[in-house]
């Protein structure tokens, strides 16, 4: 599938898609006639995991190290859940005192 059809399934943005390629988060195949990207059923499952890492505030970094394997799901979640505590101890109304 090209960009545009990966653009419309999963709700990403172009610039964002080709920020993940950059990143090196996915690497469709390119097509040897034209040059241009192929995004297969696996890319699209890879940015759909990329947008919910995303969406809960794992950083890029760690999201290249989920892939590599160098970091399990469960702990970029804990590390996740901690930073949103240390952050919600610097507000200025604290909820949790």
């Amino acid at each position: 599938m090209k960009i545009k059809e990966l653009e419309t399934r999963t709700g990403i943005k172009k610039t964002n898609i080709r920020y993940y390629e950059r990143e090196g988060l996915m690497t469709p195949h390119r097509n040897d006639e034209n040059n241009y990207r192929e995004y297969s059923e696996e890319d699209l499952r890879q940015l759909e995991r990329i947008k919910v890492l995303r969406l809960l505030g794992i950083s890029i970094t760690d999201i290249k190290d989920l892939n590599k394997r160098g970091l399990a799901l469960e702990d970029a979640v804990k590390e996740r859940l901690q930073q949103l505590d240390e952050e919600e101890k610097m507000l200025p109304f604290n909820p949790s005192k």
